[in-house]
């Protein structure tokens, strides 16, 4: 069963989908098998994996139960040497996601979906979008572990803040909708 890891922070810039791609590259190369998940519309991550963006259907339609994993994720065979790790690219039409998966019962979805998948990787990692909302709701819902990336700046200690107070709504022992969530850490990413 795989171990869901969420670089979830509320700020932009700070590096959650180049941590996703480093983490997910470098478990790879431990001998891991990793699915990495772009649930961020910018699609920073399905970029930087080298996964065609067209040709696959991606974590939104998944969201939607329009599609099957198999149909989604990218499998990147060896000589291709693009990415080295499973990757489900996002879509813009997840810019809508706090519209469009409104109910309060649309925070599960992107959980049960994983469990259809959970025993094919030893990791799956969910880059989440730079904002508060559904999306990343929907990740630490699903996660095991939650990583804060952190930017040494007044404006990155004050993501943490926010990170730390989401996570704690998450993981309440009495109305918490997820609490095997953990903080796995906070990792410093930029340095100036």
């Amino acid at each position: 069963m795989a171990k869901v890891l969420t670089i979830n922070v509320q700020k932009g810039g700070v590096g959650k989908s180049t941590t996703v791609h480093e983490l997910a590259s470098n478990l790879h190369k431990k001998g891991y098998k990793v699915l990495a998940i772009d649930l961020d519309p910018q699609q920073n991550l399905s970029r930087f994996s080298g996964a065609p963006l067209t040709e696959y259907f991606t974590i939104y339609e998944i969201l939607k139960g329009t599609a099957d994993w198999e149909d989604a994720i990218h499998k990147i065979e060896p000589e291709m040497g693009i990415i080295n790790y499973d990757v489900c690219t996002s879509h813009e039409k997840l810019f809508d996601a706090d519209k469009e998966f409104s109910d309060w019962e649309d925070v599960y979805r992107l959980a049960d979906e994983l469990k259809e998948i959970s025993d094919d990787y030893d990791f799956i990692i969910i880059d989440t979008p730079p904002k508060m909302g559904v999306l990343p709701d929907m990740a630490l819902t699903a996660a095991d572990y939650a990583i804060i990336p952190v930017e040494a700046s007044a404006a990155g200690i004050q993501g943490i803040g926010q990170a730390v107070a989401k996570i704690e709504k998450i993981t309440h022992p009495e109305r918490g909708i997820n609490k095997k969530l953990k903080v796995a850490g906070m990792l410093l990413t930029k340095y100036t």
